[in-house]
């Protein structure tokens, strides 16, 4: 029993070390997932790998430290944007052709993939990245936003780079308040998308974004699986929501883009926006399904019935194999089942 006791925590010690070098190599690279959006058009990258120090190699300048005197010292939007030009045009972005396609001078942004524009923007999770640290002044309240080269970026972060639309950079900033993350192949599901203009509030605080949150009534829902060809599903209703279903499995994107027409505004840019869906079986009320997965790890050894770990996996197999032939009942095994049954089983014995 001690030996086994002994073998189990020299198992979670070595799992440990293992893992340190992938932790420590996380923080030189990341993936994220990046939108180009210009109007109504779209360039979507899902996902992109990008290398701290990209930038730097392609001969852009980055600053030491931020606006606050804190170190820049993991990936930046400056290497998003540079490692997206990189994976648009191969061979052709190189460090002597870079100002063809994109320029950033000095944290200011000119030209991206190939068009001059000064009304260039970006956003981390649908939101201008900026400090802790709230000023007043006479023209109202604000945050200090992170530039271009100073704004950081972790992995699993959506990153949009947008072109302001409206003359006097009101676009809005569409927000996905509700929708599934999956949902049943045919079965419906509700959308709900509500929008701000990013310019005036993205640097306020959170109170100021939702008094100035609007549902997005009028503006039409699509989806799309390659951001090739879109499919229009309807038009948001007054409280910016629509209820919607799709036929076939798979993962779908739903996209608002376009226009909304604001009562006193009118008719003001959105920037483009996204969300994921995947589509899966339909699953019905007779078939009741019993996964591991909600099974708490601390609870594994209470659930174990026997006293052979492997007559513990046969009987889960078993009853996976009978249910599915007889269409009774779904049973979901986790990949780490067996390995967990073993691993409690030295604490048992």
């Amino acid at each position: 029993m001690k030996t086994k006791r002994l073998l189990a925590m020299i198992l979670c010690a070595v799992m440990l070390i293992a893992s340190v070098p992938t932790v420590w190599a996380a923080e030189d690279s990341v993936r994220v997932s990046f939108l180009y959006a210009n109007g109504t058009g779209m360039q979507t990258l899902l996902p992109l790998t990008v290398t701290d120090g990209i930038a730097e190699a392609y001969g852009y300048t980055v600053p030491a430290a931020d606006h606050a005197g804190a170190p820049i010292e993991t990936v930046t939007v400056l290497d998003v944007l540079v490692a997206a030009h990189a994976e648009l045009f191969g061979e052709r972005f190189t460090k002597q052709t870079t100002r063809e396609y994109f320029i950033a001078d000095n944290s200011f942004m000119t030209k991206a993939f190939g068009v001059e524009s000064s009304n260039l923007s970006f956003t981390i999770n649908d939101a201008m990245p900026h400090d802790d640290k709230y000023l007043q002044s006479a023209w109202g309240g604000y945050y200090t936003g992170y530039a271009v080269d100073t704004a950081r970026v972790k992995d699993g972060d959506r990153v949009t780079l947008f072109m302001y639309k409206d003359a006097y950079w009101m676009d809005m900033q569409p927000l996905f308040t509700d929708y599934p993350v999956s949902a049943g192949k045919g079965q419906p599901f509700t959308v709900c998308v509500r929008g701000y203009s990013i310019m005036p509030y993205g640097c306020d605080k959170q109170e100021n974004i939702d008094k100035n949150m609007k549902p997005l009534s009028g503006v039409t829902l699509e989806c799309t699986q390659d951001f090739k060809t879109f499919t229009t599903l309807g038009t948001l209703d007054e409280e910016g929501k629509l209820t919607v279903s799709l036929p076939q499995e798979g993962v779908y994107y739903l996209v608002v883009r376009s226009t909304y027409n604001d009562a006193d505004q009118g008719e003001i840019p959105l920037i483009a926006n996204y969300r994921a869906v995947e589509i899966v079986p339909e699953i019905t009320a007779s078939e009741p399904v019993f996964n591991l997965n909600n099974i708490p790890v601390f609870l594994y050894p209470s659930v174990r019935r026997v006293e052979s770990d492997l007559q513990v996996s046969l009987v889960f197999m078993v009853l996976r194999t009978a249910a599915g032939s007889r269409e009774l009942v779904k049973v979901r095994m986790p990949w780490f089942t067996i390995p967990m049954q073993w691993f409690f089983g030295l604490f048992e014995r």
